[in-house]
């Protein structure tokens, strides 16, 4: 059965989409995160304050 390699394919597919999905969330929460945290970037001054 030429069943096993669509699966395989699937299986990657799923995990590189998870990736692609993670990133975009990681992106979404800097952009939520980062403006209040504009002010304290001065300079070569990297200042980030996580607030969970």
């Amino acid at each position: 059965m030429p069943q096993m390699y669509p699966m395989n394919w699937n299986m990657q597919y799923l995990w590189f989409v998870s990736l692609y999905l993670m990133t975009i969330i990681l992106l979404y929460f800097l952009l939520i995160y980062t403006p209040h945290n504009l002010p304290s970037i001065s300079g070569k001054k990297l200042k980030i304050n996580w607030s969970w």
